[in-house]
């Protein structure tokens, strides 16, 4: 695991669809285990973001982050929790409106919303209006959030 290159990684999570699908699943789950044995896991999350928010959506990541914040968040740095609040903060603004993912993500941001860690359910909330600026953007109405 200490081997994996975070830039080769980040180049498989860019690779399409078909058979690169179990790529960028195995991708998902090294960078998972990059980030749990990390001593700095909020500078990896940075890192491994830093221009690359499309592939890491694409790529099922906010999904990936807001399980790790609901599972490993009261085990992890509070920076770290920050950055990943950051990380997912900015995955929402890559949601379209009509993405078959929004629905678990509109329920795993209400779940964090009464989350004990108040950096955590503060946190929800710019998540909650960056995909409202999505849909407002994009000309929809914002209702199915309000669920």
């Amino acid at each position: 695991m200490a081997d994996c290159d975070p830039e080769i990684l980040l180049e498989w999570l860019q690779m399409g669809s078909g058979e690169m699908r179990e790529i960028q699943h195995i991708t998902l789950e090294q960078l998972c285990m990059l980030l749990l044995m990390s001593d700095d896991v909020d500078r990896v999350l940075k890192l491994v973001c830093t221009g690359e928010f499309g592939a890491v959506f694409t790529s099922g990541g906010l999904n990936c982050v807001l399980q790790f914040i609901w599972e490993h968040g009261c085990r992890v740095h509070k920076d770290t929790l920050n950055s990943c609040m950051s990380v997912v903060t900015e995955l929402c603004g890559e949601m379209e409106p009509k993405d078959s993912s929004q629905q678990e993500c509109v329920s795993s941001l209400s779940a964090l919303l009464h989350y004990e860690d108040h950096l955590v359910s503060d946190g929800s909330l710019p998540c909650f209006a960056s995909l409202a600026d999505r849909f407002t953007r994009k000309g929809e109405d914002p209702a199915p959030l309000a669920a």
